[in-house]
């Protein structure tokens, strides 16, 4: 199912697997955060899931199978010590400091 997804919804998907927030992923990507949302929502019809949640329980679960080989990848999206983690509605989020 992954291998259907478009790249930039790839990139999302290999974030999310990796625990990145929505504004990580929006900051790394150059886009705003409402366009991630917009992946995700297309994400979401692709895997047949309802909750964002559930998308990150799948993504999560990708990697695991996967194997930690793509842990050189994870650091493409940059220095999390710049990020303040809170939960909003179901998905982390995060503010730059």
């Amino acid at each position: 199912m992954v291998e259907r997804l478009s790249d930039q919804e790839r990139r999302v998907w290999e974030a999310l697997a990796v625990g990145e927030t929505v504004a990580a992923i929006a900051v790394a990507m150059h886009v705003e955060p409402t366009t991630v949302y917009g992946y995700l929502e297309r994400m979401k019809v692709k895997f047949n899931v309802k909750l964002e949640r559930e998308l990150l329980v799948l993504a999560v679960r990708w990697r695991a199978a996967r194997g930690a080989a793509g842990d050189a990848e994870d650091l493409a999206f940059g220095d999390k010590s710049r990020l303040r983690r809170t939960n909003l509605g179901g998905l982390p989020t995060a503010t730059v400091r």
